[in-house]
């Protein structure tokens, strides 16, 4: 919690806003810096078509058949790396969808929940899906700035603090879009705006192209090995037999799912072969230990398990380096699969992460499962990709949590998950895809916080270049 004190004179003078985060110290400083400039453009003035608006709050009506619907999104989903959506939005909502929908180009800010204020640029690959309406849209004008500078400006450091301030509620806090028309936007120049608008293009680019690719990826395993249809989120009451208890002494209901039984038993006997996960890589966890975080200088990078899915891999956790027991149990390398621990069917349990050149050398929490390819023959691209398949993998691997109310995997069962062989140099061309596609995401990272790196420091200084 941050605290502070102010003179009541300062609560008349900014509009009787009694908010306490509206007058925290290091937000005044900010602000008094982005008042300084001439001109400075209120938001709304930089805006098109329907300018800022929201959603209208209404029930959702949901179906699985994508010709009775659209595919719908929520807040949440926006801010990870791959956007997947599992539902569709019902047709008969009729002209909501068409406000709902999402569009190249726009800016979304998230309104309320623990990304609140966030801003999100909308990639060429999100468009046309229909979002919650817990964003606020943004239709920039081209004519008025580039649009890219603005989405930029409102996700730097100053964008966030004057969209913070206007944040009000207890315990559930919002911001509507009439608060963000006036929000002061300074203007460094055509030029400058144009070179920050580039560097946003080119990391929405990179991020549509890297999401096509591993799901290409993906797509090729699927066909390769002919996988059949299955509906791995199917879990439906069914009879389990005695010998099938009796033989795998698993009561689990996750473990016998039918479509899950059903991949296992293709997979077991598929004509190419199988190996168990064993044979492939070494899957193992880390005992719990105490966090320690220091500054940057004297620490390595630490991701919570739900930070390995963000959109932008960043995090201001730093373990110490002198002050952690065994640290080096913890550290990453390039080329390991990651397998968040628990959570909840649907979300990020049993679905994989890819440790690229980001994450190496940082380190990760005890709620992270260790896959580490033996060099044996099998790509950790394509043990990353076949693992990460909807068809295949997902379901293979969430058939062998346990628990209730908060499942989890274990690195005994995961163990023995059958990894259907392929042929060698089609396991190499999957490896490169994936690689490739997730050192996208690392150029496209770079791109955003350059660009983000440059309007703060041309607020910094009161000036471009």
């Amino acid at each position: 919690m941050r605290t502070g004190a102010i003179a009541a004179g300062d609560i008349i003078g900014e509009g009787y806003r009694l908010t306490g985060g509206f007058h925290l110290a290091e937000d005044q400083q900010a602000m008094k810096l982005l008042n300084q400039f001439t001109p400075v453009t209120p938001l709304v003035e930089l805006t098109t078509g329907r300018r800022i608006f929201r959603g209208a709050i209404f029930k959702r009506i949901i179906v699985k058949d994508h010709q009775r619907g659209r595919p719908y999104v929520s807040a949440r989903d926006l801010v990870q790396a791959e956007i997947a959506h599992s539902d569709y939005l019902s047709n008969s909502h009729g002209e909501l969808l068409d406000e709902l929908e999402l569009r190249e180009g726009m800016i979304l800010v998230t309104c309320s929940g623990m990304n609140l204020g966030r801003a999100i640029w909308t990639r060429p690959d999100m468009h046309g899906l229909c979002a919650s309406h817990d964003l606020i849209r943004i239709e920039p004008s081209q004519r008025e700035s580039a649009p890219g500078y603005v989405y930029a400006f409102l996700a730097s450091r100053f964008g966030h603090v004057a969209i913070r301030r206007q944040i009000y509620g207890g315990n559930i806090k919002h911001v509507e879009p009439e608060q963000l028309e006036q929000l002061p936007v300074p203007r460094f120049g055509r030029e400058f705006e144009r070179k920050v608008h580039a560097l946003v293009l080119e990391a929405a680019a990179l991020r549509a192209q890297a999401s096509a690719s591993l799901a290409k990826a993906r797509q090729s395993i699927v066909i390769a090995l002919k996988a059949p249809t299955v509906d791995p989120a199917t879990f439906s009451a069914h009879a389990v037999s005695f010998a099938a208890i009796r033989d795998t002494h698993r009561l689990d209901a996750f473990f016998h799912n039918p479509s899950a039984a059903a991949l296992d038993a293709w997979s077991n006997g598929h004509p190419n072969g199988t190996w168990r996960l064993r044979e492939v890589a070494n899957v193992f966890d880390v005992p719990p230990f105490k966090h320690i975080y220091v500054d940057p200088d004297h620490g390595l990078p630490f991701f919570t398990s739900g930070d390995l899915f963000d959109l932008e891999r960043t995090t201001d956790k730093y373990l110490s380096r002198t002050q952690t027991r065994d640290l080096r149990k913890y550290v990453l390398e390039r080329g390991w699969v990651l397998l968040a621990r628990s959570g909840q069917l649907g979300g990020i349990i049993g679905t994989p992460q890819f440790a690229d050149s980001s994450l190496d050398q940082s380190t990760t929490s005890d709620h992270v499962i260790r896959i580490v390819p033996r060099g044996n023959g099998v790509p950790p691209g394509y043990l990353f990709a076949y693992l990460s398949c909807r068809e295949i993998g997902y379901p293979l691997l969430t058939r062998t949590m346990t628990g209730a109310s908060v499942p989890a995997l274990w690195p005994v069962y995961l163990d023995d998950v059958a990894v259907v062989k392929a042929d060698a140099s089609f396991m190499r061309k999957v490896d490169r895809m994936v690689q490739e596609a997730f050192e996208m995401r690392v150029s496209a990272s770079e791109n955003d916080r350059k660009a983000r790196h440059l309007v703060e420091s041309a607020v910094e200084r009161g000036g471009g270049g």
